[in-house]
């Protein structure tokens, strides 16, 4: 019998294509990985799992494919002939069965894998005429390679091969026992020895071949030949051929079942014809997968259960395919569903799903569902779906861009035209219900057996919901006025806004919980306190919700008094817990982000979801994946030189690698082979010694290091799912060495070499030392007598120098004498009605600064100046000088009779005194100065300013009048004449001019200028005093402020108090 040509036929036979049978309930999460994603063939035959989680496929091409969930990586084999077999061990090692070779993966050094043959001893003539096509590993990590010819058996770094007999074709393992497909003698056994020995009573599988053989549970084993089914028992060595079991009959027979793979409760059937099918441990049909849902090929050839994550993986002649197992199942376009999902509601028993083309109905057919559109009610976009009682009857009431329809028997009936329907709510009085429509509200009543509706007139809003409360009364919300409440009995509307507590208008969903009503708004869920007649925000739910002011667009109660929220398109379902709710959001983070329009529960539990991606069902009798994850580190890679130092082999355990100062640039890549989502898995890492916290959680799942110092480092990282559930810490520990610069033998060798340096130049320098001494006696011999003679010189001009600077000082006094004689006395201001003190204190012997006093008797004025000149010491004693002259002269002249003409003709004096002609070349020289002339008779005060201001205090304030901001000497502005202020003075007013001196002095703690702000706050503290008294504290208070630093400039402030 020519094996090959049977199993090739049996294999390719696919000319027909059954019907795959769904759950009703959608089908799961299905994803699809081509060649262009792989790099390899599309044909893939075999599938295993390490226990890092990491998933080996068995390609065409004779790679194999490692995924991770980030990279798929490719692995060459010698022959590269097809992959039919993958299995794994205890320790990780991945076993390969291929066309004419058998071999495992095993990592080099670097931790990269490769292939290693195993059968390199075999004759090649006996070899290459065999395919394994099983691979089993028992308890006792035996390694068993299986074709139809021989068996090999690695037992203890042994060998052993068994040859089988004739007629052969595949070797199946179960609890411990190895059974052999015959067509001679239809299944042999190994026995003790390993040697062959037939089974009762199987004389039904002569004459054909076993393809699939496993276990349904204890002392009950599956058998199939393609065509006839068995159940054999091999404790009693009994095979009863299975005639009565409709997916046996039905499918399997259609079907050629070739793979098969098991969870706890549910075995999973892969066909050569049908794609997938599940069912229980009873062979009860569950649901079936294939191409018409979105599987890549009906012929598959592995399956494989992970159930680290729940998902399935089915290799195939399309690719590989991962279907996800958990509460979760959809039906969208593949169902004949076409369009966004607004509402769906089961009547009598069907599944009516509303959508924006039109009306849809779920079927069943052969045990397939799927969708089809009732044309009755066309294609208009269809809003709502209501079960009404009517008559004690049920009928179906359809919202429609069209109007409202009620479907009954069978048969559509338009029952209100031109109205768009979104929300209904029958009464408690069954023979009231209220439309919300997007132009207001509608009550409709049963009347005679018919439906009168009456629209509320007040109201033209878009209505999105409605409950009604224990008093009658229904409360409806709306998308952009708030809330209102309507009691049809005595026809009260009463309207709710902001001003009643709400926190908006728009978009306000109502719903109930255990007769209580609850309000979602796009700020939190709030309700209604009828005693404080305000809403209030609702806490039972937790605080989060509310006071982080969430975005909730509708919620609705269910099964066992749960609580659904819609909350920016994202599901949170709230399950009672003795007071309170619980919270769950992560379970539906599997969902895509969409648009979520409505939620629809069944009393089974099942909730259905509306959405802008087709229709999705929860089932929460479902468990979930929630299973701790693996992070595993796959890579790390030298930057700089692109070189691989670990290939994230993680079998054995890795000596702690060292490095070289130059390599310490470092890429660490890593994943998380956690399949749910598996792009979304997020990472955070850490590299001890280096970092100070771990790097936040980020997809990214790679970290570069660069210039990493010397030392011992352990690099960690972690990932987590889309349930947010923490994998394992993975470490690894690596230590970066110094440059050979700062190794310890450098820095003997720095010791060493520094020594010898030093004694050489101790012995270098103790030589020169010796010949500069000698030359240095002769030349201090030299030299003594030059100094000698120098140094007489230097006495001789030193004693000139000193007389020089004698005469010099002796000048500045005499010049100080001569300033000092020029200088009033304030006995000069005698019988002028005021009381005044000067504070004056020159920087060097000569001041810059001066003052002038001038009592004019017969015009009975006062005149008195503080003047600040260009320089200080002797420069600014000859400007203070003129200045002074200059003054005396003017005020002699009786045109000049005002301050302002006082400083224009004073300003004139120093241009002409100084030869200043205007010109860019020309002296710049004058003065800052305050003046002020005091009719003492009439108490009328006049005053002038160039730079410096007057202060008047009375009453406890100070009052500044501001100077002309120019100086009294040669100016831009020199064409303009100086402005005058005329002040009436009271008795007791203290009036202050100064120069800049005293303001800008240098001092306090941190060496700043004294200001103005805090000289003025001094002048109000002291002027109620004597004025003789603030000229000594003015004095005392400079001295403290500068403490050891130099005065900077002459200071001048005169006091002039009215008496």
């Amino acid at each position: 019998m020519n094996l090959k040509l049977i199993y090739t036929i049996f294999l390719f036979n696919i000319s027909f294509t059954l019907c795959s049978q769904v759950n009703k309930y959608g089908y799961p999460f299905l994803t699809n990985y081509i060649s262009s994603d792989y790099k390899s063939s599309n044909e893939n035959w075999s599938v295993a799992l390490n226990k890092n989680g990491i998933i080996y496929i068995g390609n065409t091409s004779g790679d194999i494919l490692e995924y991770d969930g980030v990279t798929w990586n490719k692995i060459k084999t010698i022959k590269n002939k097809i992959i039919y077999a993958l299995a794994t061990d205890s320790n990780g090692i991945v076993y390969v069965g291929s066309e004419g070779d058998f071999g495992c993966l095993l990592p080099n050094k670097r931790g990269e894998l490769f292939y290693q043959s195993l059968a390199s001893d075999i004759n090649d003539s006996i070899l290459n005429v065999q395919t394994f096509r099983q691979i089993y590993v028992t308890k006792k990590q035996e390694v068993y390679f299986c074709s139809s010819k021989y068996i090999y058996v690695f037992s203890k770094g042994k060998k052993i091969s068994i040859k089988l007999p004739e007629n052969s074709l595949f070797t199946f393992y179960i609890d411990g026992k190895f059974y052999i497909s015959n067509a001679d003698y239809g299944l042999l056994t190994l026995g003790k020895n390993n040697k062959i020995e037939k089974i009762k009573n199987v004389e039904s599988l002569k004459e054909s071949f076993v393809y699939l053989m496993f276990k349904i549970k204890k002392d009950k084993i599956f058998i199939s030949t393609g065509d006839r089914f068995y159940f054999f028992d091999p404790q009693k060595s009994e095979l009863k051929l299975i005639e009565d079991n409709n997916f046996v009959n039905n499918f399997l027979l259609k079907s050629f079942p070739y793979a098969i793979s098991e969870s706890e409760e549910l075995f999973f059937w892969g066909t050569i014809k049908s794609g997938l099918a599940i069912t229980n441990s009873k062979l009860n049909f569950i649901q079936t997968i294939s191409d018409s849902i979105g599987l890549l090929h009906n012929s598959i050839s592995s399956v494989l259960y992970n159930p680290n994550d729940q998902t399935l993986w089915i290799t195939s002649l399309g690719g590989v395919s991962k279907i996800e197992l958990n509460p979760f199942n959809r039906f969208d376009v593949k169902s004949g569903l076409k369009g966004i999902i607004y509402n769906i509601k089961r009547f009598n028993g069907v599944l009516y799903v509303a959508t924006d083309n039109g009306l849809y109905k779920q079927i069943l057919e052969n045990n397939y569902s799927r969708f089809i559109k009732i044309n009755d009610i066309g294609n208009y976009i269809t809003s709502s779906l209501s079960i009404i009682s009517e008559n004690n009857n049920e009928v179906l009431w359809v919202g429609t861009e069209k109007g409202l329809f009620e479907f009954n028997d069978g048969k559509f009936k338009l029952l209100l035209k031109d109205v768009i329907v979104e929300s209904v709510l029958q009464s408690a009085n069954k023979d009231i219900v209220y439309l919300g429509t997007q132009n207001g509200l509608v009550v409709a009543q049963l009347k005679n057996k018919q439906w009168e509706f009456n629209k509320i007139k007040e109201l033209k809003i878009f209505i999105n919901s409605i409950v009604e409360d224990n008093e009658g009364a229904c409360w409806f919300g709306s998308t952009n006025n708030g809330v209102y409440s309507f009691n049809v009995n005595n026809g009260i509307l009463k309207h709710y806004t902001t001003k009643d507590g709400l926190p908006t208008l728009n978009d306000v969903y109502i719903f109930k919980v255990n007769k209580e009503i609850l309000f979602a708004t796009l700020f939190g869920i709030y309700y209604y306190d009828q005693i404080k007649q305000k809403f209030l925000p609702y806490y039972k739910f937790g605080h989060k919700i509310t006071e982080n002011k969430r975005k909730v667009i509708f919620a609705t109660s269910g099964y066992n008094n749960q609580v659904w929220l819609n909350i920016d398109n994202r599901l949170f379902l709230l399950k009672p817990h003795y007071n309170e709710y619980l919270i769950d959001s992560i379970s539906f983070k599997k969902l895509p982000e969409m648009t979520i329009y409505s939620l629809y529960t069944e009393p089974n539990g099942i909730c259905w979801v509306a959405s802008s991606e087709g229709v999705f069902s929860y089932n929460p009798n479902t468990p979930f994946p929630f299973k701790k994850p693996i992070c595993v580190l796959r890579q790390v890679k030298i930057n700089s030189i692109d070189s691989v130092i670990f290939g994230g082999y993680n079998g054995i355990s890795q000596n702690k690698l060292v490095l070289a100062y130059k390599h310490n640039n470092l890429m660490f890549s890593f994943a998380c082979p956690y399949f749910v989502n598996e792009k979304q898995n997020e990472y955070s890492y850490i590299l001890e010694g280096f970092d100070e916290q771990w790097s936040i959680w980020s997809h990214e799942t790679k970290a570069i290091y660069t210039n990493i110092p010397e030392g011992e480092y352990v690099f960690k990282v972690k990932a987590r799912n889309i349930y947010l559930q923490e994998s394992n810490v993975f470490e690894y520990k690596f230590e970066i060495r110094p440059p050979w610069y700062r190794t310890i033998w450098a820095y003997i060798s720095y010791l060493i070499v520094g020594i010898f340096l030093i004694v050489i130049i101790i012995k270098l320098y103790t030589r020169k030392l010796e010949a500069d001494k000698i030359r240095l006696e002769k030349i201090v011999e030299e030299r003594t007598a030059e100094i000698v003679k120098q140094k007489n010189e230097i006495e001789e001009k030193n004693k000139v120098i000193e007389q020089k600077n004698k005469d010099i000082t002796d000048s500045i006094y005499y010049a100080k004498r001569i300033q000092d004689s020029i200088l009033p006395s304030i006995e000069a201001a005698t019988n002028a009605g005021v009381e005044l003190g000067v504070y004056f204190k020159p920087k060097d012997i000569v001041s810059g600064d001066f003052y002038f006093i001038r009592n004019i008797k017969q015009a009975s004025i006062l005149i008195v100046a503080a003047a600040d000149c260009t320089g200080h010491g002797v420069p600014g004693a000859f400007m203070s000088m003129l200045g002074s002259s200059l003054l005396n002269e003017i005020i002699t002249k009786p045109e000049i009779n005002h301050t302002d003409l006082v400083l224009n003709e004073l300003r004139n004096g120093i241009i002409q005194a100084l030869n200043q002609e205007g010109k860019d070349t020309a002296t710049r020289d004058g003065m800052d100065i305050a003046l002020i002339a005091y009719d003492y008779k009439n108490q009328i005060l006049e005053f002038s300013g160039a730079n410096n201001p007057l202060y008047l205090i009375r009453n406890n304030e100070l009052i500044e009048y501001k100077p002309d901001k120019m100086p009294v000497g040669l100016y831009e502005r020199v064409k303009e004449s100086f402005s005058r202020i005329e002040i009436n003075v009271v008795k007791n007013d203290v009036l202050y001019i100064f120069s800049d001196g005293f303001a800008d002095q240098f001092g306090g703690p941190n060496g700043k200028k004294y200001m103005y702000k805090r000289f003025k706050d001094f002048l109000l503290s002291i002027h109620h005093l004597p004025m003789n008294d603030q000229a000594k504290l003015l004095e005392n208070e400079i001295l403290q402020w500068r403490g050891a630093i130099e005065q900077i400039d002459d200071h001048i402030v005169i006091g002039i108090r009215i008496v």
